[in-house]
């Protein structure tokens, strides 16, 4: 095995003379493999460390099936979220702490150190059991996987040992420094330095020459690098996040984290109810919520009688046509053809629902940058994941698989913390709600929600019992001369059934008396067409003025 580079402080405009100092010391039958420890913010095309992991996965032929699609580091936080709030609704509220979910994380990262044992805990087993179920992948699965290969050697093996890899970007969490870890063993690694003029252009201009270059050998782990404070492009991330969805739904239907963030995107926007009636009714069926919701659309096209989803069956009919669309363009023979005209969909979705707080500028600059990429996949070649694929499309559906690969392994720092709690969020038109209060677990029908009744039968039924109305002070504020007395919101609602049920017992009194009344009509008052009574004239009323023959003959001058 060669020498292999890492270069924390990334710079751009030192990264030629990096890479070029980095290719000098390596030998001519070696690989060059440029990896960053993720994408910088706005960038879909660049490598990361994550994604060639999967592509080596997936050339090795790792996965369950071809169809297995990856998790993203947020999505791995939701979706254990969700699980721990499944167990725990079981005998309390739907619901899971920050807490929780990071305790359970590290429990489900022990199990993966040995997996052919039990999970001690019935949390993890929720987890493994909801990623099986899904056909998904997490990126700890994904680096437990890699090290399993590596291990084990044989033609992984042997083309691993062949690559030099250059690796930049800073190392901000412990997953990167595991993932270096497994890519660096058995190596000698060469920690980079660059140090520029102290003249160096403002516009990024800067001689190669002038760049000092220089390495030392890493003897200890791989440093941490400080927090740069670049902060994500919003609007960039919330486009790929719905154009991620809708590409994962179309490779794996399963994908319910994909399913659930395409419905509730903008592009979708499907009502939670819905969503609700649409898990109800898939677990009824035994039958994937994907292939639920087309089985209905189709069902509801023929005429079939209508069902709990009948009133959404516009906004499910939306995403059935545009997954339709997809599949359509994914059967096409030409894959570039067929890529160009699904991304040109996904984008022009994006574009039509986000309006006009959704800059054009950059809706065409992903669009620019996904064609880029599929160009770029297509010329390397996706192989297939040690199957042959069958139909029509075969290559078209590897292409867009490996693009939703490299959309999901672009970026791996997160506060865990504002995932959870949904702090991370930023006022973009395509935020998508938080996960765990959409992917509520269904309720059954039979039971209903208190505050699902008015708000008058509420105050009703508890009156003469402890009034709803915190109070606003503790006793030891309260006058003495106040103590024990009713409180002032229950005395008026007393009052005002009082008066409502000495009204209905005067109704049933006298119904004759009542019934001859007339309601009175306002609007030929508020119209000004109301007859008024006529009133004498008097003689005073009809007195004129000593000048009234002037006035009159000023007016009726031609």
């Amino acid at each position: 095995m060669g020498d292999c580079f890492l270069w924390t402080d990334h710079d751009a405009n030192a990264r030629e003379a990096v890479l070029g100092y980095a290719r000098s010391k390596c030998q001519p039958n070696n690989d060059f493999v440029v990896l960053g420890t993720e994408s910088a913010p706005g960038d879909v095309r660049s490598r990361t460390l994550l994604g060639f992991l999967v592509e080596t996965l997936r050339r090795a032929g790792s996965f369950p099936n071809g169809a297995t699609t990856v998790l993203t580091v947020p999505e791995h936080y939701l979706a254990l979220q969700l699980c721990v709030a499944r167990v725990k609704q079981e005998t309390g509220p739907f619901d899971a702490t920050g807490g929780e979910v990071l305790f359970n994380d590290s429990q489900y990262q022990q199990h993966l150190a040995a997996p052919d044992e039990y999970p001690a805990s019935e949390f993890v087993q929720k987890y493994v059991d909801f990623l099986a179920h899904s056909n998904t992948a997490n990126h700890w699965q994904v680096l437990a996987k890699f090290r399993a290969i590596v291990a084990s050697g044989g033609d992984v093996g042997a083309r691993l040992a062949r690559c030099v890899f250059f690796v930049h970007g800073p190392v901000k969490s412990k997953f990167v420094r595991e993932c270096l870890a497994a890519l660096f063993e058995g190596r000698r690694v060469q920690l980079l330095t660059a140090e520029m003029p102290l003249d160096v252009s403002l516009n990024g201009g800067c001689d190669l020459s002038d760049v000092s270059v220089s390495s030392e050998t890493l003897l200890g782990p791989v440093p941490e690098s400080s927090p740069t404070g670049v902060e994500s492009e919003a609007a960039t991330d919330s486009m790929t996040h719905v154009v991620l969805a809708f590409l994962r739904v179309l490779v794996n239907s399963r994908d319910e984290v994909a399913l659930a963030t395409a419905m509730a995107s903008p592009a979708v926007r499907l009502p939670h109810d819905a969503f609700t009636e649409l898990k109800r009714l898939s677990l009824e069926s035994g039958m994937p919520m994907c292939q639920t919701v087309v089985s209905y659309v189709l069902k509801a096209r023929l005429g079939v009688q209508e069902c709990a989803l009948t009133p959404f069956l516009c906004k499910l009919s939306e995403f059935v046509d545009v997954l339709h669309r997809l599949q359509t363009f994914a059967e096409e023979e030409d894959a570039t053809t067929a890529v160009r005209k699904a991304v040109g969909l996904l984008v022009s979705r994006v574009r039509s629902v986000g309006g006009h707080e959704l800059a054009w500028d950059r809706v065409l600059e992903l669009k620019a940058d996904l064609l880029s990429l599929a160009e770029s996949l297509e010329l390397s070649g996706c192989e297939a994941d040690g199957e042959s694929e069958r139909g029509s499309g075969g290559g078209t559906l590897r292409v867009l698989r490996s693009m939703a690969d490299v959309l999901s392994t672009r970026r791996l720092s997160y506060n865990p913390t504002f995932v959870l709690y949904n702090m991370d969020s930023q006022g973009t038109p395509l935020n998508v709600p938080r996960m765990l209060d959409y992917f509520k677990t269904p309720e059954s029908p039979e039971e209903v929600d208190e505050y699902c009744e008015p708000l008058s039968k509420r105050i009703s039924s508890k009156l003469g019992v402890e009034s709803s109305c915190p109070r606003c002070a503790p006793d030891d504020a309260v006058p003495p001369t106040l103590r024990g007395s009713r409180p002032l919101a229950l005395l008026n609602a007393e009052t005002k059934n009082a008066r409502l049920a000495s009204g209905h017992a005067a109704s049933e009194e006298h119904p004759k008396k009542l019934a001859s009344k007339t309601k009175r009509s306002l609007m030929p008052e508020i119209n000004g067409s109301a007859k008024r009574k006529k009133t004498p004239k008097t003689a005073s009323s009809r007195q004129l003025l000593p000048n009234q023959k002037t006035i009159t003959s000023f007016f009726v001058r031609t």
